[in-house]
């Protein structure tokens, strides 16, 4: 088959854009890793937690690669309201662990991978986060700390370690709510417009300075998950790019062997 030297500039250039696209996804995913693990500093697992009925709720832990059973670290849970799953407290957790906070983000009834709260249960999934987190070698259960965002606010009221928490902060809970939430739990009220990213700034401000009573935080901290979530996107493309090139220049070889 007779190749034209338009149809080799454009073999040329595929190749090209098929070399730069997996150049560029190989360096996406080192800055993903290196966002998500900060810079290494971090171990993140997707886990299962039962509740003593064997009910599994899943969640994510975030764990310093400091931790160890001779260093009792404190601990959070995060949980959040409807919409949201496990995956939610990256960012939250990334300001967390930074200050030595071994980090839990559970989901509860029909959140991402858990199903449906079953008629047997009675261990929600704060009590099981709590019972999780306070049996590990590594933290302190004396430090173990809470933060629920929206609608998650009704469930941690349900929960019978709630006053065990060595810290609770429920962000934007429902209206509903207010008149039975305890004294001793911080209410953070998001401005409008703010809370796009789960929270934003002014919430891991709030969270910090209850548990760790720091008034400051990154501004980074706060876009990291609009920055993965770009990073997970132009993965995408490139990937779809690389497909495409990649089976143009298949099919194209073949073509000249007939």
């Amino acid at each position: 088959m007779h190749i034209t030297e338009t149809h080799k500039q454009k073999l040329l250039i595929e190749k090209a854009i098929l070399y730069i696209s997996v150049f560029i996804v190989f360096i996406v995913s080192v800055l993903c890793y290196t966002l998500k693990t900060n810079n290494g500093n971090l171990i993140v697992s997707d886990i299962v937690v039962e509740s003593h009925e064997g009910f599994p709720y899943h969640a994510r832990l975030y764990q310093p690669v400091s931790a160890s059973s001779t260093k009792h670290l404190p601990a959070a849970i995060l949980s959040f309201g409807k919409g949201c799953d496990r995956r939610c407290g990256d960012y939250a957790a990334s300001a967390l662990t930074k200050k030595g906070f071994v980090v839990l983000s559970i989901e509860s009834f029909g959140q991402g991978k858990t199903e449906n709260k079953p008629d047997y249960l009675t261990q929600n999934s704060i009590d099981a986060g709590y019972k999780y987190l306070s049996t590990k070698s590594y933290t302190d259960s004396t430090r173990i700390n809470l933060a629920v965002w929206t609608s998650a606010a009704e469930n941690s009221l349900s929960a019978k370690h709630l006053s065990s928490f060595s810290s609770v902060v429920f962000v934007n809970p429902d209206k509903g709510l207010l008149r039975r939430i305890p004294d001793y739990v911080h209410v953070c009220s998001v401005k409008s417009g703010r809370d796009d990213i789960i929270a934003g700034t002014d919430t891991i401000s709030f969270i910090k300075t209850a548990f760790v009573e720091e008034e400051s935080v990154s501004r980074f901290d706060a876009f990291k998950p609009g920055l993965l979530l770009s990073f997970h996107f132009l993965q995408i493309i490139l990937l779809v790019t690389i497909i495409i090139c990649a089976a143009d220049l298949v099919l194209d070889k073949r073509r000249s062997t007939i």
